[in-house]
């Protein structure tokens, strides 16, 4: 009975030692994306170029954005999962109207 006794507490010891591996990866690894998001290692501009409208819809054409965002990029649902997620695509003929 000893002997089940001792590999028991092994066992417990090799549990927890395992967790707290996994529990010490997972706080090195969210600090490390923390601090990448919150550093400046992403390019920001601050002004952006103003857009044409041609090009813009030439581009949408190429990159086959009337597939999420509709025929005349008006937006629409283009995917829902009832009690999962909704994802909806933006309408890109206003947000143009931002670039102009």
């Amino acid at each position: 009975m000893t002997n089940r006794i001792r590999w028991t507490k092994y066992l417990l010891r090799g549990i927890a030692v395992l967790a707290g591996v996994l529990l010490l990866a997972w706080g090195a690894l969210f600090v490390y994306t923390e601090r990448a998001l919150a550093g400046t290692d992403f390019p920001v501009s601050a002004v952006l170029p103003k857009g044409d409208p041609v090009s813009g819809e030439r581009l949408s054409r190429i990159h086959g954005c009337s597939g999420c965002h509709g025929r005349q990029l008006e937006g629409q649902v283009f995917a829902d999962i009832p009690h999962v997620a909704r994802l909806i695509a933006p309408n890109l003929t206003m947000a143009r109207d931002q670039y102009d």
